[in-house]
C-alpha cells in the first residue's frame, strides 16, 4: 500500500482556523477534497488545496500511484512558531500579541475500492458587470419609461421606485 506525506510549515493562519477546514477533508478521496477546497470560502482553503495537489503530484511521480485511487488518510494541524508583537496600553505598559502560525501534515494513502466520484470542475470565471447588463433582456412598461430586467429565472424585477410600502410612506414629501 502506497502512502505519501506532505508538510506545509509556517502557514501564517492560526491553527484553530485551519483545523475547521482540515476536519472536513479527513477520509475524502482526492477529487472530493479538491472540490471541497475549491468552493470553500475560508482563507486557509487555498494553501490546503496547494498542499493536497503537491502530495498527489509527489505520489504519482515518485511512487507511480494512480491519482484516482488516492484518499486523505490523515491530516493534522499543529501550532508553529509565534510572531510576538506588543500593543501599547495605558500608563506606559504594553500587552502581548501572539501572531500564530500553523504546520499542516497530510498523509495520502491508496485504496483499491475508491472510484472517482466525479470530475473536477474549475471554478467559474467572473463576468464583468458590463457584459451581464447587455445580455439581460429589457422590457418597457406602457405606463412609465422605467426598464424592467428579466433575470435568467424568468421573474420580472420591479425597480425600487415603483414599489409601494413602508419606505414610500416614510420618505414621501409633505404637501404643506
Amino acid at each position: 500500500m502506497i502512502t505519501q506525506r506532505a508538510i506545509l510549515r509556517n502557514l501564517r493562519i492560526a491553527p484553530r482556523k485551519v483545523r475547521l477546514v482540515a476536519d472536513r477533508l479527513r477520509g475524502l478521496s482526492i477529487s472530493a477534497a479538491e472540490a471541497e477546497l475549491m468552493f470553500s470560502r475560508e482563507r486557509s482553503s487555498v494553501p490546503l488545496l496547494k498542499l493536497v495537489r503537491s502530495a498527489v503530484a509527489d505520489a504519482t511521480h515518485n511512487q507511480s500511484a494512480a491519482a484516482a485511487r488516492l484518499y486523505i488518510k490523515t491530516i493534522t494541524v499543529d501550532g508553529g512558531r509565534m510572531l510576538k508583537r506588543f500593543m501599547p496600553r495605558a500608563r506606559g505598559s504594553a500587552s502581548p500579541i501572539l501572531k500564530r502560525t500553523s504546520i499542516v501534515t497530510v498523509i495520502l494513502s491508496e485504496n483499491d475500492k475508491i472510484k472517482p466520484a466525479f470530475t473536477i470542475i474549475p471554478p467559474p470565471r467572473r463576468e464583468s458587470k458590463h457584459k451581464k447588463e447587455s445580455a439581460a433582456v429589457t422590457k418597457t412598461k406602457s405606463k412609465s419609461s422605467a426598464k424592467h430586467i428579466l433575470p435568467p429565472s424568468g421573474k420580472e424585477v420591479i425597480p425600487e421606485s415603483e414599489k409601494s410600502g413602508v419606505f414610500r410612506r416614510f420618505f414621501r414629501r409633505k404637501s404643506i
